[in-house]
């Protein structure tokens, strides 16, 4: 009786740890992403070529007098960054930022734009950081800076896209449907949409691993794979909650 007493409690005590993993992985920091990418993607056995993170949001601008004074503002939160001149093209009116970051042997880049529709203006402001080399040192000095200008930009508005694109030699035989079974259930996803041919698999499948997700077809799906044979090897791409590197 005692015996079974405790292995309930045991059992019990595993599930609330499963489930407070689970939690904090759901309620973790979007900037969390990218890393959890790259290591499934080192721990499949991939030589990582690059990674990126992207986030847009729209804006409420009234006038290009109200777009000069956002993009004024931007400047001066952001004057480590290296700022275009405002461009104006048939009343598209757009300014844009580079910041090289040596580390990552990459850049980030801050985009506003904005167009007139009908009696309005539409706008819309852009974050991406790119990358292609990665070092989880370099990456957990960067997170909080990378928190800040996220929280600045977008005030927790805008939705975390994140990718890492790794490489299978020509020396490893890869076969493509099976290599992307593994990162799916790495991730314990549910596979939603499918393109299937000989040297190339596309999924879209949704996991509890991340909060946030977008719609398909009517199903939730917040995780892509995409896998591509060439000549010199496999490129494996991953993405959250989709894919917006080139493969």
């Amino acid at each position: 009786m005692k015996r079974t007493f405790y292995a309930m409690i045991f059992i019990m005590l595993l599930i609330l740890g499963a489930l407070a993993r689970s939690q904090a992985m759901a309620l973790s920091s979007p900037t969390e992403k990218v890393p959890q990418l790259v290591q499934a993607l080192q721990e499949e056995g991939a030589r990582v070529q690059k990674w990126s993170l992207y986030s847009r949001n729209k804006m409420t601008v009234q006038s290009p007098q109200d777009f000069t004074n956002t993009a004024k503002s931007l400047q001066k939160t952001f004057p480590f960054f290296n700022w275009s001149g405002l461009k104006t093209t048939n009343g598209r009116m757009e300014i844009s930022a580079v910041n090289k970051l040596p580390n990552f042997h990459g850049e980030e880049h801050i985009i506003l734009f904005s167009y007139p529709l009908k009696d309005t203006w539409v706008t819309y402001i852009i974050y991406e950081l790119i990358g292609s080399s990665w070092g989880q040192k370099e990456w957990a000095q960067f997170s909080p800076k990378l928190n800040h200008r996220l929280d600045v930009l977008f005030q927790e508005k805008g939705k975390i896209f994140a990718c890492a694109q790794g490489f299978y030699s020509d020396k490893i035989d890869i076969v493509v449907s099976k290599k992307a079974n593994e990162i799916l259930s790495r991730f314990h996803a549910k596979v939603i949409e499918k393109v299937e041919e000989k040297t190339f698999e596309s999924v879209s499948a949704y996991t509890n691993h991340w909060k946030d997700s977008i719609q398909t077809n009517g199903r939730k799906m917040n995780l892509q794979v995409g896998l591509r044979s060439v000549d010199q090897g496999t490129t494996v791409t991953i993405g959250t909650p989709i894919i917006t590197i080139e493969y």
